[in-house]
């Protein structure tokens, strides 16, 4: 995971998302299946998240809308624009309803992938007390650490830059967690090619 800004919401939202959510709720009840009026705001979403995956901070091709507070226990959050979030497929069915830490929750350098390994590790000593049980949880719950899937996904992105056919710039744009291993690999071991 890497830090992400907020988004700002889309001048249209209220009234595309917000008000027709409200209006179908009030006349469906609390407990209907919600219509997804939040579609209309997918590529916003992907936009505003530089097309990667809030969690595994990858570009996707294909992501979801993400409700952060989930739609089964926090159905007032249904139709906001703050609770919404861009994720792989794969991480929004892996964390369900479960709590996890929020891509806008995220510090700077608090998460590291290992060369040559493309596993990710947390940085405790970089994360503030209160936060290493969500993180925990976190880790626990999304399959970010040895899931073969994502593994998998690092070392193309990873192959990609050794042949030559990705900059370290264009690494920092669709895996910038790799891009950063790279750059700490060459910053400690100069003049020695990364593994």
């Amino acid at each position: 995971m890497i830090p992400v800004a907020r988004l700002a919401e889309p001048q249209d939202f209220d009234e595309r998302v917000r008000k027709r959510g409200a209006e179908w709720i009030a006349e469906h009840g609390e407990t209907a299946t919600p219509r997804p009026y939040w579609i209309e705001f997918l590529p916003a979403l992907r936009e505003g998240f530089g097309r990667r995956c809030g969690y595994s901070a990858m570009l996707v091709d294909h992501g979801t809308v993400d409700h952060f507070r989930s739609q089964r226990d926090h159905r007032s959050l249904l139709y906001e624009w703050s609770n919404l979030r861009f994720a792989s497929a794969l991480m929004n069915a892996s964390k369900k309803a479960s709590a996890v830490l929020d891509p806008y929750e995220v510090g700077a350098d608090w998460f590291e992938v290992v060369l040559p390994s493309m596993e990710l590790v947390a940085r405790f000593e970089r994360i503030p007390a209160d936060r290493h049980a969500l993180v925990r949880a976190t880790l626990a719950t999304l399959p970010l650490v040895h899931d073969e899937r994502i593994v998998r996904q690092r070392r193309e992105w990873y192959a990609m830059f050794c042949a030559g056919e990705l900059s370290i710039e264009g690494l920092g744009r669709v895996a910038p967690q790799i891009a950063a291993a790279v750059e700490r690999w060459q910053r400690e071991h100069p003049g020695v090619p990364s593994p």
